[in-house]
This record gives structure tokens, sequence and C-alpha cells, in this order.
């Protein structure tokens, strides 16, 4: 399953780079739990995603919510 939890929209001329920094936070990882009437974010290991839309990924960076 995938979920956009950030983006950041970038002009590049042809062959040029550029370093985009995007913070995935504790609430983006977050669900609302309706037995418990809170939000919940469940430790685990999770992959970005980054690319140009979600079905030209160019590259996954992989973390952990500890």
């Amino acid at each position: 399953m995938k979920e956009l939890k950030g983006f950041k929209k970038v002009k590049l001329a042809p062959g040029e780079e550029q370093t985009v920094t995007l913070t995935i936070d504790q609430k983006a990882l977050s669900y609302f739990d309706d037995a418990k009437h809170a939000w919940i974010a469940e430790p685990g290991k999770f992959e970005a995603l980054v690319g140009s839309s979600s079905r030209d990924i160019k590259g996954a960076v992989p973390f952990e919510l500890r």
C-alpha cells in the first residue's frame, strides 16, 4: 500500500540536479483508532519512495519508526 506523505514541486532544467528535503514525522505515519479514540503510530520498518509520480519511482529510502 502506498500513501502520499509529502511532496515538493521543483522545476529543473535538463541535466540539472537539486537536493530536496522532506520531513516525515510520527504524525504523518499515524492513523486514527476508533476503539481507542486516539491517533496511533505503530513502530516498524517503512520505505520512502522517491519519483516523479507513483508510477515513476526513481529510488527508495528505508527507515524505521521506533
